[in-house]
């Protein structure tokens, strides 16, 4: 892992290592449940911050 990201070409982009395959599947699902979300749920509200 570190040899490869030393060298600008980290693990998690080798799609056709298991490491870069897991990463690509956990991408793919978080993407699709921000989608559901986005789509089942009204926008998200900025919170005002007291003191600022």
């Amino acid at each position: 892992m570190c040899d490869g990201g030393d060298a600008g070409m980290p693990v998690a982009l080798d799609d056709k290592s298991a490491v870069g395959m897991a990463f690509d599947k956990l991408a793919q699902s978080v993407a699709q449940q921000i989608a559901i979300r986005n789509a089942e749920q009204p926008a998200t509200q900025k919170a005002a911050a007291a003191g600022f």
